[in-house]
């Protein structure tokens, strides 16, 4: 607790956003606001009285993304102009809502719409820190800003590491931008936050079996909340507080799920419990990675499974899915049209490397052991879905169901990634098998919170009036509170060593002339540094080569003998470079090189503040 308060002590001015900060989430709240009145108005328009409201802000989302790609590959027009489609599409949708007296926001979201602003105040003023933020998500968006188009022929290079990864979530942070007027690079982690506000109430219905009518007080709101963010057992500030596509496909297929579910279950004519939903939720799950189509299939199979004694039913899924897929091979053409580059592929057969499965195996034993309440909450719901399904399955007991079945696809899906796709060290090592992983995480909370209400129904648990307003303060506190007292485990990008490199960075960018090229020097790093100072020196790539902790010692004199790069920046080095340059470099500073005659000069050294060594870091 005095690490966590002297953090926020010591760094308070960095905790509290400026102007340019305050502008950009004014315009993600508009930006969500839109997408929640286009949600409710196709919700509205399908006249689907069984559809999610708690959907809303997802469905609005999936119908731009889907506009954005399918225009965006098909025709030149600039974005900017679909930008203004979407805006008068979000004020006819809630002119219509106004019009017929529906509510914008579903019962219990104001409450939790207040709840979440603690969180998102923390961390208003994040700055970028995190790998593919900096190597993919965020130089995509500010392609898209410089640009107003995807890359292809007749148009830019990117500067992003995969150029033809989806897009899908950049144009939150498109649009976030465009109303700002600035790069709002932090507007996804914001609009992540939102989502599982969405989720946190997706929770409390499934936790009362669908009663809409059911009033959701303070302190069911605030324990919901906090069981999808700070106690969620796959809530990883990393990876919610970025760019990155995990949370939001977390989201996506927890919805896709329920929908799923309701649609198979809906005995009545029309509506179908949210088809139209399911359509968008599903859309929303496939288009932000390229691999989530897997989850997509995975999913098919689960509900599949979820309803093997009435599978006469299963073809209602088929419209939903050829609904949601057609934008994906849509996006196929557009990565046809950049060359088909910028995405990760398994490599030949032949190539498969087999011979490290057993490290694999002992790496994800490892990872299992370390992160053991998700993976023992897993364990359990697969004991409760074999159960089920050899007894017959209750309603409540099928997205169990649905969950095992996809975390038991999945995993197996990649142990062959793996063998087939990452080759090396991240195959051998078990790569983001964690990561991954929390993309279940909002399934999972799904299924536990709809076997607890069960449960809960069952025991017809009465608590006294002490208790419930015990837990409805711990739950008020933690939920208020949390973020400021725990702002040290969510504020990843506030590090000296971070600090040091954007400061380098940044004064790069102005002394260095606009062809200048740089090497990475990070002997003992993870390889961040490269991708950080690239990024902070502004659109192009400036950085054209790296030395990092994975570089074979082997190697470190070839590369640095044949590297074109007109500078070297070196943030740590060992004997072997300081020998292949020629140089004895003052420890305690981070050092910029200039090629000089037949070797290299030393221009400039910055001297650490804060830390003794860039390894004082965890990347």
């Amino acid at each position: 607790m005095k690490t966590s308060l002297a953090f926020v002590v010591n760094n308070w001015h960095r905790l509290l956003p400026d102007t340019t900060q305050l502008l950009q989430f004014l315009a993600l709240l508009v930006v969500a606001a839109g997408f929640i009145a286009i949600g409710a108005a196709c919700r509205l328009l399908t006249k689907d009285a069984k559809a999610a409201p708690e959907a809303d802000l997802l469905v609005g989302w999936a119908l731009v993304a889907i506009l954005f790609t399918v225009l965006g590959t098909l025709t030149p027009i600039p974005f900017i102009w679909l930008a203004g489609l979407v805006a008068i599409t979000a004020l006819v949708a809630s002119a219509l809502l106004i019009r017929r007296g529906e509510r914008l926001l579903p019962a219990g979201a104001g409450k939790l719409a207040l709840l979440v602003l603690p969180i998102l105040l923390a961390t208003l003023s994040m700055l970028p820190a995190e790998n593919d933020d900096l190597a993919q998500y965020l130089p995509n968006l500010r392609y898209l800003m410089l640009v107003d188009h995807f890359p292809g022929a007749g148009r830019p290079i990117s500067d992003s590491a995969l150029p033809a990864y989806p897009y899908t979530l950049a144009m939150v942070g498109y649009l976030a931008g465009r109303l700002s007027g600035t790069l709002a690079d932090n507007a996804v982690s914001q609009f992540n936050l939102l989502l599982l506000a969405s989720q946190a109430l997706l929770l409390i219905r499934l936790f009362h079996n669908g009663d809409r009518d059911k009033k959701i007080g303070w302190g069911e709101a605030a324990t919901a909340l906090i069981f999808v963010t700070l106690l969620a057992p796959t809530f990883v500030p990393k990876l919610v507080l970025s760019n990155y596509a995990d949370c939001a496909t977390s989201v996506a297929l927890a919805f896709a799920a329920v929908l799923g579910l309701r649609v198979l279950a809906d005995d009545s004519p029309r509506g179908r419990g949210g088809l139209a939903q399911l359509s968008l939720c599903c859309a929303a799950l496939i288009l932000p990675k390229q691999a989530n189509m897997v989850l997509f299939l995975l999913l098919v199979i689960g509900l599949g499974v979820a309803m093997a004694r009435k599978p006469k039913r299963l073809p209602l899924l088929l419209p939903a899915g050829l609904a949601a897929a057609l934008p994906y091979f849509v996006w196929r053409v557009q990565v046809a049209a950049m060359g088909g580059t910028g995405e990760q592929a398994a490599v030949p057969f032949a190539k498969w490397q087999f011979e490290v499965l057993p490290h694999t195996l002992d790496q994800i034993g490892i990872i299992i052991v370390n992160k053991g309440g998700y993976f023992a909450l897993a364990a359990l719901l697969c004991l409760v879905a074999a159960w089920a399904l050899a007894r017959g399955p209750r309603p409540e007991q099928m997205p169990a169901l649905v969950f095992a079945t996809i975390f038991v696809g999945f995993t197996s899906f990649l142990l062959w990634v793996y063998v087939a796709v990452y080759i090396g060290y991240e195959g051998w090592s078990a790569a983001s098998f964690w990561r991954y992983h929390t993309e279940l995480g909002g399934l999972e909370l799904v299924a536990a919170a709809s076997l607890a209400g069960l449960w809960w129904r069952r025991a017809n648990a009465h608590p006294s009036t002490v208790i419930r307003r015990t837990v409805t303060v711990i739950c008020l506190v933690l939920a208020l509170a949390g973020p400021i007292l725990g702002a040290r485990f969510l504020r990843s990008d506030i590090h000296p060593v971070k600090d040091h490199m954007r400061a380098v960075a940044t004064e790069l960018a102005t002394m260095l002339s606009s062809d200048a090229t740089v090497l990475v020097i990070d002997a003992n790093g993870s390889g961040l540094a490269p991708k950080l100072i690239d990024w902070y020196m502004g659109f192009g790539t400036q950085v054209r080569g790296e030395i990092s902790a994975f570089t074979p010692a082997a190697a470190l004199a070839p590369i640095l003998a044949n590297t074109t790069a007109s500078h070297l920046y070196v943030l740590s080095w060992n004997e072997v470079i300081e020998s292949a340059l020629g140089l004895t470099l003052p420890n305690g500073q981070s050092h910029l090189l200039a090629r000089a005659g037949g070797g290299w000069a030393l221009v400039k050294s910055w001297r650490f503040e804060g830390f003794s060594s860039p390894n004082d870091v965890k990347y």
